[in-house]
């Protein structure tokens, strides 16, 4: 029998929704970074209010299960790996030029705030 591609099989080949058990969407973010020449790396990790992930751009893969959430985007010239689980935020940055990083973080962090904190005068 001969080989098939994968477009043989009409697989996606811009966005690909893989199950999140093994972490395939991190291994392709590794991958990713590699082929982009994107060797200025950063992982960063804060509490977020957010439940779900929001817009966060056109996801290259994306994963899910009962407990977390996690796609793969480019922002810019930045490949992000973003995970949320239970009010926590994982993010996984890599770039070809290390400024690009601050920029990206920055924005995601707006995207998933850390949770507000009740004031004063906000207990009764």
């Amino acid at each position: 029998m001969a080989n098939q591609s994968n477009d043989d099989f009409g697989a996606p080949t811009r966005t690909l929704t893989l199950d999140e058990k093994l972490g395939i969407t991190f291994a392709l973010f590794r991958e990713r970074a590699l082929q982009l020449r994107a060797f200025h790396s950063r992982a960063i990790s804060w509490p977020t209010e957010a439940w779900e992930l929001p817009d966060l751009g056109e996801p290259l893969a994306s994963g899910s299960n009962d407990l977390m959430q996690t796609q793969v985007m480019m922002r810019g010239s930045v490949l992000c790996h973003v995970r949320l689980s239970r009010g926590w935020t994982e993010v996984a940055l890599a770039a070809p030029i290390s400024d690009a990083l601050d920029d990206a973080e920055r924005d995601l962090r707006a995207a998933l705030p850390c949770p507000s904190r009740p004031t004063s005068a906000g207990r009764a």
